[in-house]
């Protein structure tokens, strides 16, 4: 007896590639999440309409309402025009407006000076304390706080 590898391989592939081949020409199930993700968009799409059905239903009726109402607004004024007709001009009232005082009130502001003076020391001039003691600012000093916050 021959020693022949090639033969029997070729028995069992042959019967495996087969079967293989034949379960894979059915037709492909959906998985059941897919075919649930379709009902829930059916639904949802059938929930839409009836929405949307609603409110044109609920549009309709508002219109017919508002056209009953301009319907007894015409027959009020068709029968009363002489209500209508004003019988005095109507007074026209103003108030001055007042003049602001824009530099009383920058006076009347609560100002803080905050400025870095931790280097002080070595003699740095305060330029913004000096500009408000020169204009005659009113303020509250705190220099730079330190400590503080």
């Amino acid at each position: 007896m021959k020693n022949n590898w090639g033969c029997r391989i070729f028995l069992i592939a042959v019967p495996v590639t087969l079967t293989f081949l034949l379960g894979c020409q059915g037709e492909p199930r959906p998985p059941s999440a897919q075919i649930t993700l379709a009902h829930l968009a059916l639904e949802a799409t059938q929930l839409a309409q009836k929405a949307t059905q609603s409110a044109l239903e609920l549009q309709a009726t508002a219109l017919s309402q508002q056209a009953t109402q301009l319907a007894l607004q015409r027959e009020q004024i068709s029968t009363s025009p002489a209500e209508l007709i004003p019988t005095q001009e109507p007074t026209i009232f103003s108030t001055p407006t007042p003049e602001v005082d824009y530099d009383q009130q920058i006076r009347a502001s609560k100002i803080l000076l905050f400025e870095d003076v931790s280097g002080n020391s070595l003699g740095l001039n305060r330029y913004v304390k000096e500009a408000l003691d020169e204009a005659g600012y009113t303020y509250r000093d705190v220099g730079s706080a330190q400590g503080w916050f």
